[in-house]
């Protein structure tokens, strides 16, 4: 089972042409994928709705998407409010496979001053039927700004993983009586294995990584904790500072190439990892896709 997880940048390529099939075309054969960075109703991406373009594009997949924020929309011109579709951003995923729930959770934000960006994050959850068993799919797009607040916004992750084991899925049981809302067959259990792509903005050598990944020690090395998440890029026999692990394309990131997408994986998953690596032929946007494929 092939997963990719892609930052493509609205479309817009290494070229700086927007061109959001161009990006698609590089991870279309993907059995699930991760996308961030997902405009709609943009005047940097054409002012189109991307979500729908990615539905029309990859008809054999299965879509959720969950938007970070959804603003306003003002015209170019006049600055005026203009009323019908608004600005949105946010996270898509793509499955072969049918998708059973989804649910999309915004993350731990605190302004920042000095004018600088600072975007309202979200975490898409889906739960799908694979090939390997039931499986829960989380994406997001982690802040860019803060190492203190991407830290945040992981425990928050580990939180809402933790609390879906323990929920159940969100349609469960029965009202007695009641065909209105309940009458449909309830979802299945949720899935114990789950999956995180994104863009996560840090380095593997940073305090979130090893709230991901487990702490190191003098000894010993990386400590995995049992029930929590392994860099499948590490399962796949890659050093965490493996440069070919490279992501970010320094021609149009600004910041110099780093790894900084990732897909993690449950430990009890860790042993299906077959391979792991970097698409660099994909120029669709100023990241590079990553591809880990499970068997």
């Amino acid at each position: 089972m092939k997963l990719v997880t892609y930052n493509v940048h609205f479309g817009v390529g290494q070229d700086g042409h927007c061109d959001l099939a161009r990006a698609l075309d590089a991870v279309k054969n993907a059995d699930i994928i991760g996308l961030q960075e997902v405009d709609s109703f943009w005047e940097r991406s054409g002012n189109i709705d991307q979500v729908e373009l990615i539905r029309q594009l990859m008809p054999e997949h299965d879509m959720a998407y969950g938007a970070g924020f959804e603003i306003a929309k003002r015209s170019k011109e006049s600055g005026e409010m203009v009323s019908g579709p608004r600005r949105r951003s946010g996270n898509v995923i793509l499955s072969r496979y049918p998708i059973l729930s989804v649910r999309n959770f915004p993350l731990p934000k605190y302004g920042s001053g000095g004018g600088k960006l600072d975007i309202q994050k979200a975490l898409l959850e889906v739960s799908v039927e694979t090939p390997l068993g039931p499986l829960r799919v989380y994406n997001t797009h982690l802040c860019h700004l803060s190492e203190k607040q991407r830290s945040l916004q992981l425990e928050i992750f580990l939180e809402i993983d933790r609390r879906a084991r323990l929920e159940g899925p969100a349609l469960s049981g029965i009202h007695p009586g009641d065909e209105s809302f309940a009458g449909e067959p309830a979802l299945v259990s949720v899935p114990e294995k789950a999956v995180l792509l994104g863009d996560l903005n840090f380095l593997s050598t940073t305090k979130s990584y090893s709230i991901l990944a487990g702490d190191t020690g003098d000894r010993w090395g990386r400590v995995t904790r049992i029930g929590g998440f392994v860099d499948a890029w590490c399962a796949a026999g890659h050093d965490e500072l493996d440069g070919t692990g490279e992501t970010s394309d320094s021609a149009t990131s600004g910041d110099g190439k780093r790894r900084i997408d990732y897909c993690f994986v449950s430990e009890s998953l860790s042993s299906r990892v077959v391979s792991a690596r970097v698409l660099r032929d994909a120029k669709g946007s100023d990241h590079y896709p990553v591809e880990v494929i499970l068997a």
